[in-house]
């Protein structure tokens, strides 16, 4: 319930402050309008903040992987020599959490699955099962005269696909900081 309100209260926010610029800014002009502008970017900003957000967190993932390409230590890795491990699990996911078309938007296909629910409801009430697999590649080593464990981030392939692209490149690297060997970046960009 809570995305629903959020939503209502965003389309509200913006009906209000376009009356607001373009109705009131008109007839009291100067100080109504400044009001009224400072009033829609802080609407954009505020529709926004998920997507600013996101976009700051990717942005410091990027240097951070940077930095680290740049000044840490470059172990080689053979992917022949990696282990691919694999968790998988089956949800229950009815037909209406599903979007019809995907060229609109969350609450516009939140509408057309109510629509379609209410005149179709043996079809879009149904449920299917959903299955998902995240993979890991590790690799295990010596590194500075002790046995370690290196492990990538979560890969949603399935594991057969993964293993072939794994044998098809051959060699990787993995990145360790010089300072601290728990933090490094196993290079599987090739994957994207």
């Amino acid at each position: 319930m809570k995305i629903y309100e959020n939503k209502i209260l965003r389309i509200l926010g913006f009906i209000f402050i376009w009356i607001y610029v373009f109705g009131v800014g008109i007839c009291f002009a100067a100080k109504w309008y400044a009001i009224g502008i400072s009033g829609a970017i802080l609407l954009a900003v505020w529709l926004n903040s998920g997507l600013i957000g996101d976009t700051i967190y990717k942005y410091r993932v990027k240097q951070a992987t940077k930095q680290i390409k740049r000044h840490g230590i470059q172990l080689f890795v053979d992917l022949n020599q990696c282990k691919v491990t694999t968790q998988k699990w089956n949800t229950k996911k009815s037909r209406m959490q599903e979007p019809i078309f995907r060229i609109f938007h969350t609450w516009e296909i939140q509408f057309w699955n109510g629509v379609s629910g209410y005149l179709f409801p043996d079809i879009y009430h149904s449920e299917q099962i959903v299955s998902t697999t995240i993979c890991t590649v590790t690799y295990t080593t010596k590194y500075n005269g002790k046995t370690k464990t290196f492990r990538s981030d979560a890969i949603l392939k399935e594991k057969v696909s993964l293993e072939m692209l794994l044998q098809h490149y051959g060699m990787t690297k993995i990145y360790i900081n010089p300072k601290n060997d728990n933090q490094y970046y196993f290079d599987l960009d090739f994957l994207k």
